[in-house]
């Protein structure tokens, strides 16, 4: 990253730092932008997603492990866009992962993580070829000082393979801005039961129906379009309600906020390291390898559901929107 001196207006020293997030470049000014960026690595506590502050949830009544399951599902979700956008801010801009956090969109982050999971090169400053997740977890995850590092790296890059997955996915999406959006969520018990069609060229996979469950999860509603069947769109004002049902495993979440809370533990320790702290001093994380694919687990029950509200309606059967002034009745005019 190119860094020039300035003169502000009252003639004090003043520095710049350009950088990418994604394609869209910026210009960060501090008058120390190391500084803030070693003091911003410094304050993020990763031990902030670690689930001890969920532990014996599974004792608790079922209507009070319903809401910690919902905490720890917002808290890993919450996480993840965490974990992945410090840890691409750690690849394109390394010594300003602090202007990186505040200027990059959704979009960005997720342009990033397709660019890594199908090894696509994107601008960034630790190489200049295609990354992957294995890649990064060389370069990123646990220094090569420690006795557990590479086992330690394969597991992580495993790892963040199977949770950019998660994040990239639109049922997770939507369930997330569900979640902390407005909580529209209803907590529910979920079983589904469904007989496959077979025929002579066409046999069933299995004998009998297909049957899962999911002992806590939720009904979200999301948000859809009317159209008229796909031919023609209204504007977004023009909406309907579809609904759709997510299965909780809050045991492997429990696991799994474990490992997001490692992962950005490593990821901070990186950016630490790069910005002139020394190894000893960075607080890196291992498991065990047998612990590590323990807490990586098999997502189990029903994950996601959704009935789509069928609304189509034609063009010239759609009356316009009123005016403001047509829907409240305002502040009287009379003096």
């Amino acid at each position: 990253t190119m860094e020039e001196q300035m003169s502000d207006f009252t003639n004090n020293p003043v520095h710049f730092r350009d950088f990418a997030t994604y394609k869209t470049v910026h210009r960060f000014f501090h008058a120390e932008p190391g500084s803030a960026n070693r003091e911003f690595l410094k304050g993020i506590d990763a031990d902030y997603f670690n689930p001890s502050l969920y532990a014996g949830w599974d004792n608790l009544p079922k209507k009070d492990a319903f809401r910690v399951a919902a905490h720890m599902r917002i808290a890993y979700l919450h996480g993840l866009e965490v974990l992945f956008s410090l840890l691409c801010g750690t690849l394109q801009a390394p010594d300003c992962v602090v202007g990186w956090v505040h200027r990059y969109r959704n979009e960005d982050l997720r342009n990033c993580i397709k660019s890594i999971s199908q090894q696509e090169y994107f601008p960034n400053h630790l190489t200049t070829t295609s990354l992957s997740w294995k890649s990064i977890a060389d370069l990123v995850a646990v220094p090569k000082c420690k006795k557990t590092a590479e086992y330690s790296r394969e597991l992580f890059a495993k790892y963040w393979s199977i949770a950019s997955t998660e994040l990239l996915d639109q049922s997770t999406i939507d369930e997330y801005n569900s979640l902390k959006h407005s909580f529209r969520i209803e907590f529910k018990s979920l079983r589904i039961r469904v007989n496959l069609p077979s025929n002579e060229e066409s046999p069933p996979l299995q004998d009998g129906p297909i049957e899962t469950s999911s002992k806590y999860g939720a009904k979200i509603w999301k948000y859809r379009r009317i159209g008229d069947g796909g031919v023609y769109e209204y504007p977004k004002n023009y909406f309907t309600l579809s609904d759709s049902w997510v299965g909780w495993d809050p045991g492997l979440t429990f696991k799994r906020l474990q490992l997001v809370s490692a992962s950005i533990r490593n990821v901070v320790s990186f950016a630490e390291l790069f910005n002139g702290r020394r190894a000893d001093e960075c607080d890196f994380c291992t498991f065990p390898e047998d612990v590590f694919h323990e807490l990586i687990g098999e997502i189990k029950g029903l994950q996601n559901l959704s009935r789509n509200t069928e609304v189509t309606v034609s063009k010239k059967a759609m009356p316009k929107l009123p005016e403001l002034h047509e829907i409240y009745a305002g502040p009287s005019d009379e003096n």
